[in-house]
This record gives structure tokens, C-alpha cells and sequence, in this order.
């Protein structure tokens, strides 16, 4: 598998460290208690007002599983970085298995 070789550092940066050059951007991760769009104002998560000329926002997510039946249980999400890691892992371990079992489906074949 091609991208078995691939760390999560390879394939996700911090935002953080993107933008630590440029002194006059601001991340923040939190919830927005008040947003004053008259006043360019943000509160995030009751901490101190930020003044901002550009705003952007990025809104979160959940996994859903509508309901159906056994999917909560088996399914892998993959909204997160560590979702993403979590079933190559699965992926490969599975691979593995499958190589060990050999041609004939039997372990040690």
C-alpha cells in the first residue's frame, strides 16, 4: 500500500505553524460565545475580545449514523487526523492477517 509509508506529519501541517510567520494572524480553537460583526469583535470560548479586520470562521462536525443499525458499532469515521490513522491501521492489520493466513484461507498454509 502506497501510503502506508505516509506519518500524519507528512499529510497534515498545524495551522499554526503555517501561519507563525505572519505576526498579524491570529488562530484561535473554541467555540465562539459572541461575535460582533458592527464592531469586528470575537469572543472565543469567554476568553478576552479580539479585534479582527478579516474573520475567518471554520465550523466543526460530528459523525452521524442516521440511525442505521450496526454502523456506531463497525464503521470507521474519518473526520479527524487520528480517524484517518486509525483505519490505515485497521487496513494494514487486516492486509497482515490475510497474508498470514496464506492462499488456501488456513493460518500457516
Amino acid at each position: 500500500m502506497a501510503s502506508a509509508g505516509l506519518g500524519a506529519d507528512d499529510i497534515a501541517h498545524p495551522i499554526r505553524s503555517i501561519y507563525a510567520p505572519y505576526p498579524n494572524i491570529n488562530v484561535r480553537l473554541g467555540g465562539v460565545s459572541t461575535l460582533d460583526l458592527e464592531e469586528r469583535v470575537v469572543e472565543v470560548d469567554g476568553s478576552p475580545a479580539l479585534r479582527y479586520d478579516f474573520l475567518v470562521l471554520a465550523a466543526g462536525s460530528s459523525t452521524n449514523d442516521f440511525g442505521v443499525p450496526g454502523v456506531e458499532e463497525h464503521a470507521f469515521p474519518l473526520k479527524t487526523l487520528p480517524d484517518a490513522v486509525r483505519l490505515r491501521n485497521h487496513i494494514l492489520t487486516t492486509f497482515e492477517q490475510a497474508d498470514a493466513s496464506g492462499p488456501g484461507g488456513d493460518p500457516g498454509s
